[in-house]
């Protein structure tokens, strides 16, 4: 029976903690319905693959930076820097993992990944951080630098 209680509760926590849909719902103050948003909760690792699939086009990325990276840098600049970035080396094709690190509170990561483009490669550090335990994580910090 305390096996049956126990699979039980960790399946329902294993529901809770992953796909969870959060909708936003924006009205006027007469209470009309302007629009309405839904949200996925995304793992720490899906967060980081829904990026790369992404990584050739700005405005896709919304979704995973957070609203502190665009307080370092305006969005205009970051869609500059990505469509320059994605010109030089080409499209996506793969990463590697070098190194994470968890900050004490685990509200935080840093990864720093190989990636291999169409045209080059590149170091490529990402952290990711949290605003609550309920939150997806979403990329804080985004630097390159060339592998020679």
């Amino acid at each position: 029976m305390k096996k049956i209680i126990i699979a039980s509760l960790l399946l329902i926590s294993a529901i809770f903690y992953t796909q969870k849909k959060v909708e936003t719902i924006l009205t006027n103050g007469n209470g009309k319905v302007l629009k309405t948003k839904s949200s996925v909760k995304y793992t720490l690792e899906e967060t980081i693959n829904q990026f790369y699939k992404r990584i050739d086009d700005a405005s896709k990325l919304d979704n995973f930076m957070s609203f502190r990276f665009y307080q370092k840098t305006p969005y205009s600049e970051f869609k500059e820097w990505i469509n320059t970035k994605s010109k030089k080396y080409g499209a996506f094709q793969r990463k590697k993992l070098i190194d994470e690190k968890f900050a004490p509170d685990n509200m935080a990561v840093r990864y720093i990944f190989e990636v291999k483009y169409a045209k080059g490669n590149l170091r490529e550090i990402l952290i990711l951080s949290k605003e609550t335990g309920k939150d997806n994580f979403q990329v804080y910090e985004y630097n390159i630098s060339e592998i020679k």
